[in-house]
This record gives structure tokens, sequence and C-alpha cells, in this order.
């Protein structure tokens, strides 16, 4: 088996699916508060017929207080938060004690 790997504020999802398609053996969630964005990238998944991909709305699905990823980033998108530390504990929640938390 793969990786378990989130993306927070994954936007229309377009490096989430490139990597989804490159790593067959992972699974991969993005989060985003935008309908907008979640359409796009949903959309874009069923279009590449990626089945590894799942994208969720964070006001109606959060990440969850489990430790299940493995590996998360976000890009651009912590100093748009309103409450960034709250982000950056929900994420630290997330992560198995051996996963990383990239943030670009």
């Amino acid at each position: 088996g793969g990786f378990l790997v989130a993306e927070v504020g994954c936007g229309a999802g377009v490096a989430l699916c490139e990597l989804a398609a490159r790593f067959p053996d992972s699974t991969f969630h993005g989060f985003e508060l935008s309908k907008e964005a979640l359409t796009r990238a949903r959309a874009q998944a069923q279009f590449r017929r990626l089945a590894n991909i799942e994208f969720f709305d964070v006001a109606e699905r959060p990440m969850g207080t489990e430790p299940v990823y493995d590996f998360a980033w976000c890009y651009d998108v912590i100093h748009d938060c309103t409450h960034p530390v709250q982000v950056i504990e929900t994420v630290r929640q997330a992560l198995k004690p051996s996963a990383v938390f990239l943030v670009l």
C-alpha cells in the first residue's frame, strides 16, 4: 500500500490530481472551503479517472483528530487563514507521529 496524503487548501486540485496520477498506490485527500474550487477539483479528478483521490469541504467534513495521514501540505494558504494556529493544530492532530507537514 501507499501513503495517505492530505492537501490543506487544495483549491481546484491541480497539484493533488497530478500526484494522484503519478502515485496510484497512495490515497489523496484535498480539503477546501471554496465550493467553486471543490467543483472544479472533483471535475478534474473525474475527467482524469482518478480513483485514489477525494475532495472535502472542510465546513462539512474536517480533517478529524485521528492521526491517519502520512504526509500533509499546504501551499500559499496559512497566511490567508483567519485562525492559522487552529489550522496548523488541526493538521498536526491528523498526522501520524512519523508524518511530515510541509508548509509552502
